[in-house]
C-alpha cells in the first residue's frame, strides 16, 4: 500500500508537470489504468477519487479549477498516508478509511463509546451503481445537538439493514467511527421508534454561521466532502442565471443550490416568498437540499384582527 501511494505521488507530479491542458486530451484509459493499479495495491479509496476526475468536465465551465482542487486533495491524501505514523490518532483513522481500509460495524460498536439520544432522521439520499444501492441517512440528536450519518448498502434489491424513516424520531445509541470530524455512525442494538415529526427539530443556522462551521471542519479534515447543514429563516429566490439561491433576509447573505438539485422550483413554490427551513449537504460551493419545512401562513393584517 505504501509503495502504491508513493507511485501515485510520482504520477501526479508528472501529470501536473505536463499541465492540465494535456490531461484534458488524455483518453479514459489514462485515468482507468492508474486507478486499476491502485486497486491492485489495496488502495480502493484512492482509486475511487481518481476515477471521479474525468467526470468533472461535465460540471460546468469551472471544471479546471475543480479538477486542480481534487488533484490537490488526492496528492495530500497520498502524502499523508506515506507519513501515517506522524499523524494524530483521529486523523490517522480518517486517512486509513479514505484510502480504503474498511472498519467493520462490529468493531465500531465494540470499541467506540455509545452516544444515547433521541435522534430525528432529517433526510435521506439514495444512489444506485449497477445493482448496488447506497443510502445516506442524516440524523440529528435533540439533546446532544449532534449530526450523524448512517451509511448503508443493499445489493440486488435487498432491504437496508436499519429501518429508518425520513422524519422519524428514534431513541437509542449510536457509535461513531473514529475520526477528526466524526460523522458516520452505526446504530446500536437498542433502537426504538418514537413517532414522526413534520418539522425539522434542529433550530438551524444562518448562512454566515454555516460557512464558519464548515471552515472549521475543513481545517480539521481537508478531504471533507459533504457537511450537514440546516439553514433557518431563508427565502428561496431565482438567481440571474436561472438557478435558485437561498437568501437570508436579516443579513442579506445568500447561498446557491447545487445544480444537480431537483428541488429548486419546489422550494420557491412552498416558500411563496416567506422564510423556510432547509436541511441539506454543503460541499463548499453549493447546498444540495434534502428536506425542508414549509413557510408559515402569511401574517394576518392588523386591520383584520
Amino acid at each position: 500500500m505504501q509503495r502504491g501511494a508513493a507511485e501515485l505521488l510520482h504520477w501526479l507530479h508528472d501529470l501536473i508537470g505536463a499541465g492540465l491542458a494535456q490531461a484534458e486530451q488524455r483518453p479514459a484509459g489514462f485515468w482507468e489504468n492508474q486507478a486499476a493499479r491502485l486497486v491492485d495495491d489495496q488502495l480502493p479509496g484512492l482509486a475511487a477519487a481518481l476515477r471521479e476526475l474525468p467526470d468533472l468536465r461535465q460540471q460546468g465551465p469551472d471544471w479546471p479549477a475543480r479538477q486542480l482542487a481534487r488533484l490537490g486533495e488526492l496528492y495530500l491524501l497520498a502524502a499523508a498516508f506515506g507519513r501515517l505514523n506522524e499523524l494524530p490518532g483521529a486523523l490517522r483513522a480518517d486517512v486509513l478509511q479514505l484510502v480504503g481500509v474498511s472498519v467493520k460495524k462490529e468493531d465500531v460498536l465494540g470499541r467506540q463509546p455509545a452516544v444515547a439520544d433521541s435522534w430525528q432522521v432529517l433526510g435521506q439520499v439514495t444512489s444506485e451503481e449497477e445493482r448496488l444501492l447506497a443510502r445516506r441517512s442524516w440524523l440529528w440528536g435533540q439533546r446532544t445537538g449532534r449530526y450523524a450519518l448512517v451509511l448503508e448498502y443493499a445489493f440486488g434489491g435487498q432491504a437496508f439493514g436499519t429501518a429508518l424513516v425520513p422524519g422519524g424520531q428514534y431513541r437509542g445509541e449510536l457509535a461513531f467511527y473514529p475520526g477528526a470530524r466524526a460523522l458516520r455512525a452505526v446504530v446500536g442494538p437498542a433502537w426504538t421508534f418514537e413517532g414522526l415529526h413534520d418539522d425539522i427539530l434542529d433550530p438551524g443556522l444562518t448562512p454566515a454561521a454555516l460557512l464558519d462551521a464548515y471552515a472549521t471542519a475543513l481545517g480539521q479534515l481537508p478531504w471533507l466532502r459533504e457537511w450537514p447543514a440546516t439553514l433557518a429563516g431563508v427565502v428561496p429566490r431565482p438567481g440571474p442565471d436561472g438557478t435558485v439561491q437561498l437568501c437570508h433576509p436579516g443579513s442579506g447573505q445568500q447561498l446557491p443550490l447545487h445544480p444537480a438539485s431537483e428541488l429548486g422550483w419546489e422550494l420557491l413554490a412552498v416558500s411563496g416568498g416567506y422564510p423556510i427551513t432547509v436541511f441539506g449537504e454543503w460541499d463548499g460551493r453549493a447546498l444540495l437540499p434534502i428536506t425542508y419545512t414549509g413557510a408559515a401562513a402569511p401574517p394576518t393584517p392588523a386591520a383584520a384582527l
